[in-house]
C-alpha cells in the first residue's frame, strides 16, 4: 500500500498543475512573467494588467506653472517641495538659494521673469553629501510666436 502513495501524490500534483495551466489558457491569459521591477500578467494581445511595487517614497517635487513656452514679459513659477530627511537643499544655481526657514520647511515658490529662453540649473543636495543637477528649460516667445534665444 505504501509503495502506491508516492506515485499517486505525484500524479495528483501533476494533474493539478496541468489543470491550472489549461484553465489559465482557457480564460485567455497567454503570457505570464514576473520581473522584479514590474510583475505583470498579460491577457491576449490587447489587455495588460500590471502591478508595480514601489519601494521609494516621493522625496522631491517641482511643479511648473506651465509646460508651454511663455510670451516675453510673462512670469514662470516653480513650486518646489522636498523631504528634508533625504534632501537638505534645492538651489537654482545663479538665481536663487532658499532661506534657512524654507530649508527647514522643505518648500518654497520661485517666480522668474525670463527675457529669453533660459535653462535653469536646479541643484539637489542630498543629506548624504551627494549633489545632482537637473536642468529645466523655459522657452520664451516674442509677439509673433518665435522663440527668443
Amino acid at each position: 500500500m505504501k509503495k502506491y502513495i508516492i506515485p499517486l501524490l505525484i500524479v495528483l500534483l501533476c494533474s493539478i498543475i496541468v489543470g491550472g495551466y489549461y484553465q489559465l489558457k482557457k480564460i485567455g491569459i497567454t503570457n505570464m512573467s514576473l520581473n522584479k521591477d514590474k510583475p505583470s500578467i498579460q491577457k491576449g494581445d490587447s489587455v495588460n494588467i500590471t502591478t508595480q511595487i514601489v519601494s521609494e517614497k516621493k522625496i522631491m517635487e517641482i511643479k511648473y506653472s506651465t509646460r508651454e513656452p511663455i510670451p516675453k514679459g510673462d512670469s514662470f513659477t516653480f513650486h518646489v517641495t522636498w523631504d528634508t530627511l533625504y534632501i537638505s537643499n534645492i538651489i537654482f544655481k545663479d538665481v536663487y538659494s532658499p532661506t534657512k526657514e524654507e530649508m527647514k520647511n522643505g518648500m518654497y515658490t520661485l517666480v522668474v521673469h525670463p527675457e529669453k529662453t533660459t535653462t535653469y540649473q536646479i541643484q539637489k543636495d542630498y543629506t548624504t553629501g551627494e549633489s545632482r543637477i537637473l536642468p529645466h528649460e523655459v522657452k520664451v516667445l516674442d509677439e509673433h510666436g518665435i522663440e527668443i534665444k
